[in-house]
């Protein structure tokens, strides 16, 4: 008799759902689901599907809860139909559950005889298994027969790549035999056999690597399995003591993990490799590092790539870099902050006063900053400032207002407040600069600007808001009428509602009506909405008939329309 925890239905259908426990009740209901066993504290099965299968499905039972899954093209995460039939057919029939051994237990009981036999089944159903005969892996007893090569276990994940590329098996078919040869480095790790641990992340990682741009499809599956195989090299680098000869190819491999991430943009997938690198490497270690990253280097676009390399070479000879050949590897990588940082620092002033006038638009206010540190923000300003007249950049002029008012220059800080508003105009921006106008009595000319310039760009929304900040009804009601709202006619009705009443109300009747034109449920929701203000604004009018008229007249125009009708009903209009 299994001692499982008991299953209710209650509990499978906080599981897997109501949709998977109906289907899943078909299912078991024409026989779909065979082959059950229980193993242990896991139940398993085979279940037919609509369009393919069979599928295996397993499910265990602890008293945290169920964890299952199925290989079904949904079923990742064990929520689908497939696991609900299964779980009510345990639920249902437990006794038709064959028990079963577990299976190292199973294969302990065998002769060598009947595993030869079953082995021979195997490759008979899964032919492309028959290369584990050739393949080390780990034993019960800890010892290998035969010498590791990562060659090994990069063609047999370069296999299942193509198996994949060719449409042989789905991507819960690819995840789970990757993840196989990724199982064999991990028990090789558990038996701290750290030469072969290390061939199998080596050479699963170099296959993965290969096929990562093809095949990674944003689920973290590949992220994961190069994070497990970082992980075991890590572990096999410390048990390498300072054995030259067997780190040096764990270190290629992790240098590898971190320039697949840098050509993809830097993406995550080095974290650890990067950390790895920088903490366990030895000194001379480190020299062989840095003569990877400048061979690399002519391979990588010139950007973001290039600096991140120039960056980690930098890190790596910190202690050792002369100055000039740092500023070298700045102008080579494209790490222009670096270079005006250390040029200022070596009071080369007037070099990095020419990087800063060469420098692209997105990295000014960056380079000044630099500039401002050392003491020279005068000598920055003025570029920044012949710039400015070219950009719409509100960083640099935000950088500019900033350093006219630490010299108090009001005028200058308010002639850099207004090209911020054209660049990015906000209500709040617009009150910020009514204040400081206001203050140096030039509220009137500045207001004139700003309001000219978002008529030019046809803003008529910000100038509908601003009215409305304002106090201006009337305002926002005549820019109404020129289009281009927005989403602000519901800020302009809200404001109406009390002084312009008759305007609001038409509003709310427009709002409604385009909803209702557009002819979905949610629309109709939505218009519901709208004439629940309407309804109020008639009351608020004391025109109680002019409603029950205007709702009679959308029913009998809208007659037609049987889900208006139903959320109309519902809104109680």
């Amino acid at each position: 008799m299994s001692d499982l925890p008991k299953l209710t239905e209650k509990a499978i259908l906080n599981h897997v759902g109501d949709r998977s426990v109906r289907l899943g009740r078909e299912y078991v209901s024409d026989g779909s689901l065979f082959d059950t066993r229980l193993q242990g504290k896991s139940i398993r099965a085979r279940c037919h599907g609509n369009s393919g299968g069979p599928y295996r499905v397993i499910a265990t039972l602890n008293g945290s809860g169920i964890t299952s899954d199925c290989s079904c093209p949904v079923g990742d995460g064990g929520r689908c139909k497939h696991v609900g039939a299964l779980l009510l057919a345990w639920m249902k029939e437990p006794e038709q559950f064959a028990a079963v051994e577990e299976l190292d237990q199973a294969l302990t009981n065998r002769s060598k005889e009947e595993l030869v036999a079953i082995l021979r089944q195997v490759f008979r159903q899964y032919p492309d298994l028959e290369s584990l005969l050739h393949t080390p892996l780990p034993t019960a007893g800890g010892k290998r027969s035969k010498p590791v090569d990562p060659q090994t276990y990069h063609k047999q994940v370069a296999t299942i790549f193509r198996k994949a590329e060719n449409g042989r098996i789905e991507w819960d078919d690819l995840e789970a035999e990757l993840q196989a040869v990724v199982e064999i480095g991990n028990d090789f790790v558990l038996q701290q056999d750290w030469e072969a641990a290390a061939a199998v992340s080596r050479g699963v990682l170099d296959a993965v690597l290969d096929s990562y741009e093809t095949f990674d499809d944003g689920s973290g599956s590949l992220d994961q399995m190069v994070a497990d195989c970082v992980h075991n090299l890590d572990r096999c680098l410390i048990a390498a003591g300072n054995d030259w000869g067997l780190r040096e190819p764990m270190l290629r491999a992790l240098f590898d993990v971190y320039l697949t991430d840098i050509r993809r943009g830097g993406v995550g997938l080095s974290d650890e490799a990067v950390e790895i690198l920088d903490e366990r490497t030895k000194p001379d270690e480190r020299c062989h590092l840095a003569d990877w990253i400048r061979k690399e280097l002519p391979n990588v676009e010139r950007g973001w790539a290039s600096e991140a390399l120039g960056g980690f070479l930098m890190d790596l000879e910190q202690d050792s870099m002369d100055d000039e050949t740092y500023l070298r590897l700045c102008r080579d990588t494209g790490r222009t902050d670096d270079l005006v940082d250390r040029l200022l620092k070596l009071g080369r002033v007037a070099e990095a006063t020419k990087e800063l006038d060469k420098a692209k638009d997105h990295e000014l206010v960056s380079l000044a900053e630099r500039f401002v540190t050392q003491g020279h923000g005068d000598v920055a300003e003025p570029i920044l400032a012949v710039r400015a007249k070219k950009m719409t950049d509100g960083r640099v002029f935000d950088w500019l207002r900033r350093r006219c008012a630490s010299r108090n220059d009001g005028a200058g800080e308010l002639e850099m407040a207004v090209r911020m508003f054209d660049s990015f105009p906000t209500v709040d921006g617009y009150r910020e600069l009514r204040a400081r106008a206001i203050a140096l009595g030039q509220w009137e000319a500045t207001e004139k600007t700003l309001k000219n310039t978002l008529k030019t760009n046809r803003r008529n929304d910000l100038l509908i808001r601003i009215a409305l900040d304002e106090g201006d009804v009337d305002a926002a009601l005549r820019l109404m009428e020129s289009g281009n709202v927005h989403g602000a006619s519901m800020e302009v009705a809200a404001a109406a509602e009390d002084v312009r009443p008759g305007a609001a109300l038409k509003i709310y009747r427009k709002t409604a009506e385009d909803f209702i034109a557009h002819r979905t449920r949610g629309s109709y929701q939505e218009a519901c909405k709208h004439l629940k203000k309407v309804q109020t604004m008639y009351a608020k009018m004391g025109e109680p008939d002019g409603w029950e008229q205007y709702i009679n007249k959308v029913r009998q125009k809208n007659h037609a329309l049987r889900a208006l009708m139903e959320e109309l009903a519902v809104a109680q209009l």
